[in-house]
């Protein structure tokens, strides 16, 4: 998921930045990535539709029972969620 979020952000945001933030608390993990390019704003605000890179993280993240929320009102953010049951899960 990390790897697909900055080749997104190097292929398609002209970001000058990429921060990449991974928490465990309690029973879940969350990787929250977010990068600073205005080119994904401007191609967003024509129409949004998830490419084969996204569509492929969604399917494996909510095949381990997470959530994957996509946002670009400043630059492109992209925020997982996924139960954390053991390390053979994850």
């Amino acid at each position: 998921m990390i790897q697909e979020s900055l080749t997104n952000s190097l292929k398609h945001s002209s970001a000058t930045k990429v921060c990449i933030e991974v928490l465990q608390i309690s029973d879940e993990v969350t990787v929250k990535i977010h990068d600073n390019g205005g080119l994904a704003q401007r191609n967003m605000e024509k129409k949004f539709t998830e490419g084969n890179g996204i569509t492929g993280m969604r399917e494996r993240i909510e095949k381990l029972g997470g959530q994957l929320i996509i946002d670009f009102k400043s630059g492109f953010k992209v925020m997982v969620n996924i139960p954390n049951e053991g390390s053979e899960t994850l």
